[in-house]
């Protein structure tokens, strides 16, 4: 149980102390910089964007990426669709046409086919194959990104010890029972990103919107099922860092289902077991950035193991311990198990989800039992590399 407590309790205050405790910038010099008449160079960008069933959500996507306040000169923009089954190239080429217009018109934009679905690191190794420029974008179809975001996260790569830069995602309440819950679990984790990039580097990337150097990126293997992940210890594998700048943010629609959030979180305790199981960790010789994999993902992980353990430990010492002496095993366990039962209450019944501790409860059940499912399936190989498209409603950044 400490453990547990270190990861989910001690490792966020630590986090929020150093950000207190450092007020300096980490994002590149607001306004002025920042304006597309002073006679700054931009770095020229790719914008890769895998899609698979979007239809929803491409045209407004590409509107979003078209109005990016970045030279047009200086980007192209790149969307693969990985054997969509709707109508996500019809809308991705009438949206092109429509920007085109029968003329030559800048950023350029152009819509690759995948002939089958592979999934999306393969998606992505196709998009590296044809970008041009050597810094990419990656940002999925259902992220719609602030006017300047590009620009924010550009100026941090001027930095040549910065291989990677990603920013906050921002989750649009979607009304669902659990969200209050997943809401909040995002805003303690870009408070930890922000410290984290204060004390060296960012434990991962947003896999929603980030910024990387091409030479950082490796081919990723097809059956990749944590492609951020993969590329976010590829970086800071070869000594670079991965900064947030929370000055480049995006919106997102919150997932529409507890089934949905159910499986993405199966899906990322997969990944985590193969990313593992390949050796996809810190050098021996990166010390702190072993402290935090370990304080910030590989005991989330393990937490559903470790709660389990934990329970067990308790019914034991609180069965067998026969003294009076030790009676506080007794009550311990006692009060575990009432916990564990009021905590299944309230995420099988909808009615006690509906005031935000219930709902914070609720999600934090459904993610457990889901990382004990992906844990399994990660272990057994039974995940398979393809992304599942959530039901999400395309909103507009403000």
């Amino acid at each position: 149980m400490l453990v547990l407590l270190h990861s989910y309790v001690v490792y966020p205050m630590l986090a929020r102390l150093i950000c207190r405790g450092q007020r300096r910038r980490i994002t590149a010099q607001p306004g002025a910089s920042l304006d597309a008449g002073d006679g700054r160079v931009w770095p020229a960008i790719s914008v890769l964007v895998p899609a698979f069933n979007e239809a929803d959500v491409i045209a407004g996507k590409i509107e979003n990426l078209m109005g990016l306040d970045y030279p047009a000169d200086r980007i192209e923009i790149l969307i693969f669709d990985d054997g969509s089954s709707d109508r996500t190239v019809a809308v991705a080429e009438q949206a092109i046409s429509g920007v085109h217009d029968g003329v030559t018109v800048e950023p350029a934009i152009r819509l690759i086919r995948g002939m089958q679905r592979r999934g999306k690191a393969s998606a992505v190794n196709s998009l590296a194959g044809e970008a041009r420029y050597d810094l990419w974008l990656l940002t999925d179809a259902n992220v719609i990104m602030d006017r300047q975001a590009l620009k924010h996260l550009a100026g941090q790569l001027e930095d040549p010890k910065v291989g990677a830069v990603t920013g906050p995602v921002v989750l649009v309440d979607s009304g669902e029972s659990f969200q209050q819950g997943e809401i909040l679990y995002y805003q303690i984790e870009r408070s930890i990103q922000v410290a984290e990039s204060l004390m060296g580097s960012v434990m991962g990337v947003d896999g929603g919107m980030y910024l990387v150097r091409r030479e950082s990126v490796p081919p990723l293997p097809h059956d990749t099922i944590l492609d951020d992940f993969t590329v976010s210890m590829a970086v800071m594998r070869q000594g670079q860092r991965i900064v947030y700048c929370k000055q480049a943010y995006a919106t997102e629609c919150g997932t529409v289902s507890a089934r949905q959030e159910f499986r993405r979180r199966v899906r990322i305790a997969a990944g985590a077991v193969q990313l593992v199981g390949r050796g996809w960790l810190p050098k021996v010789s990166q010390p702190w950035l072993w402290f935090e994999f370990v304080s910030h993902k590989l005991i989330r992980w393990m937490s559903p193991v470790l709660l389990i353990s934990a329970a067990l430990a308790l019914f034991g010492l609180g069965v067998f311990s026969g003294s009076t002496e030790h009676s506080g095993y007794r009550w311990a366990a006692v009060f575990g198990a009432a916990v564990s039962v009021l905590a299944l209450a309230v995420s099988l019944l909808p009615v006690l989800q509906r005031s935000a501790l219930g709902s914070v409860v609720h999600y934090l059940v459904l993610s457990q039992v889901a990382i004990g499912v992906g844990l399994i399936k990660g272990i057994f190989h039974m995940q398979p590399p393809q992304w599942e498209k959530a039901d999400r409603v395309m909103e507009r950044s403000q």
